[in-house]
């Protein structure tokens, strides 16, 4: 358990903070987002998180950086959301920012960038 400015109390569970650590959040990092979306913590690891974050570096072409800003980033569907998304404004040569391209509801989404 730490303590965080943003909420008081974080228990950050040792496996979690590997995971984090091995793309580069350092731990003052991952309390930070632990404070700002806790529910990531109850995420699998090897079925949810890993693969996000190998998907946002090896085929979106993104930072890691980006995460740190918009963790929520994590809590969407790969297969669902992060995927079809991406490939849809790549298949437009459109790059924008990940709250953006994930916040926005499919409607307000694809009218955008038909």
């Amino acid at each position: 358990m730490i303590k965080t400015e943003e909420s008081g109390f974080c228990f950050l569970n040792a496996q979690y903070i590997k995971t984090y650590a091995s793309v580069r959040f350092s731990y003052k990092e991952s309390a930070r987002i632990c404070a700002r979306f806790p529910a990531i913590f109850g995420y699998s690891i090897d079925n949810n998180l890993r693969p996000k974050f190998e998907f946002l570096v090896k085929e979106m072409k993104r930072s890691i950086e980006e995460v740190k800003d918009f963790p929520q980033y994590l809590a969407f569907s790969l297969s669902r959301r992060i995927a079809p998304r991406h490939f849809h404004l790549k298949d437009r040569n459109v790059k924008v920012k990940l709250n953006r391209m994930l916040l926005w509801s499919d409607n307000r989404f694809y009218a955008k960038w038909k």
